[in-house]
């Protein structure tokens, strides 16, 4: 048996989605919450949550603003919603593939 220490990388902690949201992507939509929170299909106080990482986003959270799609919408939505997203940057240029 090989009494030799095996290197270890160090720990990762890896980020809150609400970190994400609220550092990355809220300040670039220049959107009020509210109107956020009613886009994606979820209640005020669950965006406020997610944000201040009080709750994390679960299946149900995610899967709220696609409710009632086919397969196809679900798969291509993120790209979909970056674009048509009201005040988002990419609404004012089209998407090119």
């Amino acid at each position: 048996m090989a009494t030799e220490r095996i290197a270890r990388l160090p720990a990762f902690q890896p980020s809150h989605p609400g970190e994400i949201l609220r550092e990355d992507v809220l300040p670039g939509l220049d959107l009020p919450r509210a109107k956020l929170a009613q886009h994606l299909g979820v209640s005020r106080q669950t965006l406020y949550d997610i944000i201040n990482e009080k709750r994390a986003v679960t299946a149900d959270v995610a899967g709220a603003h696609w409710a009632g799609r086919s397969a196809t919408a679900r798969c291509s939505g993120s790209i979909f919603r970056a674009n048509t997203m009201p005040g988002s940057r990419s609404a004012r240029k089209p998407f090119s593939a």
